[in-house]
């Protein structure tokens, strides 16, 4: 019995370490995104602000993506993000609003007592655009937010921000989807600052 469970256990671990093989059986390079948006410090009000974790539309997970002429969209070949994108967009807009010293406590909406405002959204667009030369690193989120109490909206939008590549390829791509993750970002920020009643 003890050499049959140890035999049980052996081929359970060959099987996960399958998959971390993608379907051609070749390793999957995973890229970091890191994100940092410029935000301008704001009068602070006596005000939190949750943001609830968001979604992003179905195509855009872990693997990279680009689209082709015909709205056809393929899969990088052995290139993943290392995150998925709805957690780096929702990273990058806490940052972004804790940078602006507008709020006095900004966080996981989940994780506050009860937030004055709270944000939601969705990434709608996380892709390269290959239908345009040179090709770019399209982000598009839209973004809402509302008074918790009287649920009244401060503001909602979509934002959305082109960014040429700098050669082709995972690493290109990686360094123009930074830069359009941060430009999306900081425009919802601004907007919904400017937007907050004093």
């Amino acid at each position: 019995m003890r050499w049959t469970g140890l035999a049980a256990a052996a081929i359970a671990i060959s099987l996960c370490s399958c998959s971390i093989l993608n379907s051609k059986g070749t390793p999957v390079d995973r890229y970091v995104l890191v994100v940092r948006p410029q935000a301008d410090e704001a009068t602070q009000v006596p005000l939190t602000l949750g943001i609830r974790p968001l979604y992003s539309a179905r195509p855009y997970h872990v693997d990279m993506v680009y689209l082709d002429e015909g709205g056809k969209l393929s899969d990088y070949t052995g290139a993943q993000w290392a995150e998925l994108p709805e957690t780096v967009v929702t990273r990058a807009l806490t940052d972004a609003f804790n940078a602006t010293k507008r709020f006095k406590d900004v966080g996981n909406a989940a994780d506050m007592a009860r937030p004055d405002i709270i944000l939601t959204g969705e990434v709608r667009e996380f892709v390269e655009d290959r239908t345009v030369v040179p090709a770019e690193a399209v982000v598009e989120i839209y973004a809402a937010s509302r008074y918790a109490r009287d649920t009244a909206l401060v503001w909602s939008g979509v934002s959305t921000a082109r960014v040429p590549l700098d050669g082709s390829g995972a690493e290109a791509l990686r360094k123009a989807m930074q830069e359009a993750v941060a430009q999306a970002v900081q425009e919802i920020t601004q907007n919904t600052v400017a937007s907050v009643k004093d």
